[in-house]
């Protein structure tokens, strides 16, 4: 198989099972400002995925986050 061929063949889709959520949506969940968020994001203290530029947020990671903050 050619380079050309490996590096344009078809993919299967990503499929997220869950949406993603915006800053703006992680802090309304978290009962926290979107300052906080971005803060928390930036210095890994809080998970997040990012996508380009963009920060977002998978609900069950943050839920995982609070149960182990609890502990």
């Amino acid at each position: 198989m050619a380079v050309d061929q490996l590096r344009f063949a078809p993919q299967a889709p990503a499929v997220l099972s869950e949406p993603l959520l915006t800053p703006v949506e992680a802090a309304a969940l978290l009962a926290v400002r979107r300052s906080w968020i971005y803060d928390a994001a930036r210095s890994g203290q809080l998970p997040c995925v990012r996508v380009g530029r963009h920060v977002r947020f998978l609900r069950s990671d943050l839920e995982r986050w609070v149960t182990q903050q609890r502990t």
